[in-house]
């Protein structure tokens, strides 16, 4: 059943998979028309959960953020949001060094602070195009013993890590080999972001796959090996941190973890719109709580799933009034993010 729901999706998979990866200006025109297509026509996915994704993506594939800046804008033209949903939707953006513009009728504008993105000259940006001849020439004139580099959301990297996050793997090679640069278990982890085989491998050899790891290869959707930790069994559905699952909206993570262990996905897979043909198959614990005590209920309030909300309101017996750890009830939450039609929901059926 599982094979069958990573076929029926598979438009949207591939959507987001593209999404994570883009490089150039005619990709981005591309995935804009998916984006459009597939995740907004028809799957209707709500606008904030897909530009929370986007900001995600940023943190993965940072070299792009000036494609993500312009696609976000692109949005919010054509499908403006509320206040209430514009506060917790930019309450980060400084993390990824961008600002928001505000103007009338719920009309934003996302730009990238001046001088934060690394200038041609400057030793990451060689590292960011993996210029290798440049680099060579750059160390024979500079020390790299002090040099920390900066992408926005993480720590200061080395400039090995910096390579690995980047896939940049000639000057990786070039540091490791020639200049005897010590491979981290932070590189390996962030190899996994750039997805450079040839990197991945070579880190591969002086440490082993941790939850780091496993994060990154969901959060970034490298899917060519998530699929080969599925394959080998090498994490159990305890390991994966649902929360980045959600993030990155990597429904095909979900879904392979439902093929290995069906309630694994309960409650959180309410914050995917397609959890609805999966919970109405039936053959789950629709009762299972979050470690905070969420329930399904929870999660279609707070991630606006009508489809859900309204199954387990007319086919199951789910405590409408269940308390998380905050003693949120999914009413609290559905007023907390405006969802309207999740409000009328519950309240329809608050006293039945």
């Amino acid at each position: 059943m599982g094979d069958t729901y990573l076929k029926q999706y598979e438009d949207f998979i591939n959507t987001y998979e593209k999404l994570y990866h883009i490089k150039s200006f005619e990709a981005m025109q591309e995935v804009l028309v998916l984006i459009q297509n597939i995740l907004i026509a028809k799957y209707k996915i709500h606008i904030t959960d897909l530009i929370m994704s986007i900001f995600t993506a940023i943190k993965y594939n940072y070299r792009s953020i000036h494609l993500y800046t312009f696609i976000v804008n692109e949005i919010l033209a054509s499908n403006p949001v509320s206040e209430a949903n514009a506060v917790p939707l930019f309450a980060k953006v400084d993390t990824y060094n961008l600002h928001v513009n505000a103007y009338v009728n719920d009309l934003y504008e996302v730009e990238i602070d001046s001088d934060t993105f690394p200038d041609e000259d400057s030793v990451q940006y060689m590292i960011l195009y993996d210029q290798i001849d440049k680099f060579k020439e750059y160390i024979t004139q500079n020390s790299l013993d002090k040099v920390v580099l900066y992408v926005p959301s993480y720590p200061f990297f080395s400039p090995l890590e910096t390579c690995a996050y980047f896939g940049a793997v000639n000057i990786f090679s070039f540091l490791h080999s020639s200049l005897n640069h010590e491979i981290s278990e932070d590189c390996l982890e962030l190899s996994f972001i750039g997805g450079n085989t040839d990197i991945i491998n070579e880190c591969m050899k002086s440490h082993k796959l941790n939850r780091g790891c496993l994060t990154y290869i969901v959060s970034s959707h490298n899917n060519a090996f998530l699929d080969y930790v599925f394959e080998h069994e090498l994490f159990k559905p305890k390991d994966f941190d649902y929360d980045f699952i959600i993030n990155s909206q990597n429904l095909k993570a979900l879904l392979l973890m439902y093929n290995l262990e069906k309630n694994s996905i309960i409650p959180w897979c309410a914050a995917f719109q397609q959890s609805l043909d999966i919970i109405k198959s039936g053959d789950l614990d629709l009762t299972r709580l979050a470690w905070d005590d969420s329930s399904l209920l929870h999660y279609c309030a707070i991630y606006d799933n009508v489809g859900v909300c309204e199954y387990l309101l007319n086919n199951s017996k789910i405590d409408i009034n269940s308390k998380d750890m905050e003693q949120n009830t999914p009413l609290h939450q559905a007023v907390t993010w405006d969802h309207k039609n999740i409000i009328e929901l519950i309240w329809m059926n608050i006293n039945r």
